[in-house]
C-alpha cells in the first residue's frame, strides 16, 4: 500500500527536494523500494547513470515522504509543502503568510492571483517597487547610491546631470526593452521641444536624442516626471 501510494505521489516528472542534501531533483522513473535500508528511491536524471543503486534519492524513509516542489518564488527560490513563504495578492496588493501541506495547494488560479515569495521582506520589496517613482526617487539613486560625483554634477553642469536623471527614468520605464537602431520596424521615442510644450517625438533609424522609450505613454510618463527639469536639458 505505502509502495503504491508512493507511484502515486511521485509520479515521472514529479520535481521534489532531496531529503539528504536539500536540492531540487525529479522523477525520471517510477519509485522502487530498497528493502536493505528500508526506505523507497526513485532514479532521478541526475543519477539515471546508476539505477535501481543506494545513492538515488530516497522519498521517503523514516515514516516521512520528500516534500514535492510547488513553485520558484518571484525571487528565485524553490518553495516546497509545508515551506512558509509570503503570496501578494495582486489584486489588493497585500501580503499574507501561507503554508500548504499538500502539492494541490498551488495551482494555476493561485498563479494568476497570487505572486509568491520565499520571505516577507523580498513581498515587501516587490510591493514597494510598485510604487510611482517621482522625481526625488531616481535623483536619491544618484545622489545615495553612486558617488558624490554627482552632487558636483549638478552644481556646475546642471545639463549633464539632468540628462543622466532622464537616462535613469528611462532605463526603469523602459523595463528590458532597448533601442535597436537596426530594427526599422522598432518604434524608439524621444522627447522634443515644440513651441515651449514638451511632447513624445518618435525615430525608426535617426538617433538624436539623449533617451529613448518604448512607447508614446511611456515618453509622456518620463516628461510629467521631470517637469520643468528637462528646461536644463533643452535651454
Amino acid at each position: 500500500q505505502l509502495f503504491e501510494e508512493a507511484k502515486k505521489k511521485f509520479p515521472a516528472g514529479t520535481m521534489f527536494r532531496n531529503m539528504d542534501i536539500g536540492v531540487t531533483q525529479s522523477v525520471l522513473e517510477e519509485p522502487y523500494y530498497n528493502s536493505v535500508v528500508n526506505c523507497i528511491h526513485v532514479v532521478s536524471p541526475q543519477n539515471e547513470w546508476a539505477p535501481y543503486g543506494n545513492s538515488n534519492p530516497v522519498i521517503y524513509k523514516d515514516g516521512k515522504w520528500a516534500k514535492r516542489y510547488l513553485f520558484t518564488s518571484e525571487d528565485g527560490v524553490d518553495i516546497f509543502e509545508e515551506d512558509e513563504y509570503c503570496i501578494v495578492n495582486t489584486t489588493h496588493n497585500k501580503v499574507y503568510k501561507r503554508i500548504y501541506y499538500k502539492k494541490e495547494g498551488w495551482n494555476q488560479l493561485m498563479e494568476v492571483m497570487y505572486k509568491g515569495f520565499s520571505t516577507k521582506e523580498a513581498a515587501k520589496e516587490y510591493l514597494k517597487s510598485l510604487k510611482e517613482k517621482t522625481l526625488q526617487d531616481y535623483e536619491n539613486i544618484l545622489l545615495t547610491d553612486k558617488s558624490p560625483l554627482y552632487v558636483e554634477l549638478k552644481e556646475r553642469e546642471p545639463k549633464l546631470y539632468w540628462i543622466k536623471v532622464l537616462q535613469l527614468i528611462a532605463d526603469d520605464v523602459n523595463g528590458d526593452w532597448k533601442a535597436d537602431w537596426n530594427n526599422e520596424d522598432q518604434f524608439k521615442w524621444s522627447i522634443k521641444i515644440v513651441k515651449n510644450v514638451y511632447i513624445p517625438n518618435y525615430w525608426i533609424v535617426y538617433n538624436d536624442g539623449v533617451a529613448y522609450f518604448n512607447s508614446k505613454d511611456v515618453a509622456n510618463k518620463a516628461i510629467e516626471i521631470m517637469g520643468n527639469k528637462l528646461d536644463f536639458i533643452f535651454d
